[in-house]
């Protein structure tokens, strides 16, 4: 199934032409902008409010908001009803970078089981791509992988 990882800015320009045929996952800063076409009603159509934080001790991320295990497990339990979608799946975030990558990475290790392979699959779409720690190593627990998620992470950054 193809999923497209975006930036707001895209999301702005071309959400609504993918509303109905994909699956979407929205997430931005609690409060932020939506993108036009994004129905929170519709059952394909998930969007989730945190900021872009992780478990840095030179950061003090303390007056943000940060993803959650239930944000987590939204976002998995959610992939069954977008699976129906019949173009795959859209997911942004600010800058489509961390956030929405991240999200990007739990599909593809829900659909091939090898993790490496997963990040490859995330990089080949958004080359950019630096899928949030915080909310893969969320993901790695919830899923089961023992720490693969993690491992397949660091060496995906690494490589680029």
């Amino acid at each position: 199934m193809n999923i497209l990882i975006r930036s707001l800015d895209q999301a702005h320009k071309e959400v609504w032409k993918y509303a109905n045929i994909m699956g979407i996952v929205s997430i931005g800063r609690p409060g932020a902008e939506v993108p036009d076409g994004l129905d929170p009603d519709h059952p394909r159509h998930l969007r989730l409010e945190f900021d872009d934080v992780w478990d840095d001790p030179a950061h003090n991320f303390s007056h943000y908001t940060r993803p959650t295990e239930d944000d987590v497990h939204t976002i998995i339990d959610a992939f069954d009803a977008m699976s129906k979608a019949p173009s795959g799946i859209y997911t942004h975030c600010f800058a489509g970078i961390s956030r929405s990558s991240a999200v990007a990475f739990i599909y593809h290790v829900m659909h091939c089981d090898d993790d490496d392979l997963a990040i490859k699959k995330v990089h080949t779409v958004r080359v950019q791509a630096r899928p949030n720690p915080l909310i893969v190593e969320m993901a790695d627990a919830i899923l089961g992988r023992g720490g693969k998620m993690m491992d397949a992470l660091d060496k995906g950054v690494r490589v680029l």
